[in-house]
């Protein structure tokens, strides 16, 4: 059954009280999960996050980039094409779009794919020259093939830039995973756009039980533990496939 407090976070975000944003972050607190949190999406009025609440309170994404003015806008006339996955984590391009071109004089088109076509469809077009991208909205598991193709190129050298023409952030804020995740040889490619943290829970009883570490060693050949590898964590749940675990495993 679906905690009641989801559906009235829906209420408010369908009446404009709530940012689409902001009821992602409160349904991903209360458990909802990825597919069910993009039918609840899908189900409310886009337009509901530009209504005027009727509580008070900002529901719109803060604003960070000041206009442009004059020779200011180093992008007038020019247009930026971005392929973002279509599902919720397109929002924020959405909320960011008007600002974006405030700020650099810029038209921002966003492509829309459904997350199984999006990387066959950007490398075709890496691959055949066509460009029609000049940034996308990328899965992790990507990023080896992109930069073996070298359909992409590191941006350290802008990262390390001190003259003001690239925005500044920090790099080491983030936690060492999701650094490791977005470099490559060394080398930074991926701007962080949106993160999720994996957890693994394990039954510590089990783990530690002589009787399981004696037979466990015996057939693979090495202690039980907590797997610190994906062939290691594949063995355990061999081993313990089948075997009564007691409460409700």
């Amino acid at each position: 059954m679906v905690d009641p407090r989801v559906h009235q976070l829906f209420a408010q975000m369908a009446s404009g009280q709530m940012s689409r944003r902001e009821f992602t972050r409160g349904a991903t607190a209360l458990g909802v999960s990825a597919s069910a949190l993009s039918l609840f999406l899908k189900a409310a009025p886009a337009a509901a996050q530009d209504v005027t609440p009727a509580t008070g309170g900002a529901t719109t994404a803060p604003v960070v980039a000041t206009p442009c003015a004059g020779d200011a806008c180093g992008w007038a006339g020019k247009e930026l094409t971005v392929q973002s996955i279509d599902d919720s984590v397109k929002i924020p391009w959405e909320e960011v779009r008007d600002e974006f071109e405030a700020a650099t004089g810029a038209t921002l088109n966003l492509v829309l794919d459904p997350i199984g076509e999006a990387f066959p469809k950007l490398l075709n077009d890496a691959a055949t020259g066509s460009n029609q991208f000049d940034a996308a909205m990328i899965g992790m598991w990507w990023l080896g093939e992109l930069v073996g193709g070298e359909f992409i190129r590191p941006y350290d050298e802008f990262y390390d830039d001190t003259s003001g023409k690239f925005p500044q952030f920090e790099f080491e804020d983030e936690l060492p995973a999701i650094q490791a995740l977005r470099m490559y040889g060394g080398e930074k490619y991926v701007v962080p756009y949106d993160c999720d943290g994996q957890a693994l829970y394990y039954r510590r009883d089990l783990l530690e039980d002589p009787e399981h570490q004696q037979a466990f060693e015996s057939e693979y050949g090495y202690a039980l533990g907590v797997p610190r590898t994906w062939d290691e964590l594949l063995d355990i749940a061999k081993y313990f496939t089948g075997k009564p675990l007691g409460g409700d495993a």
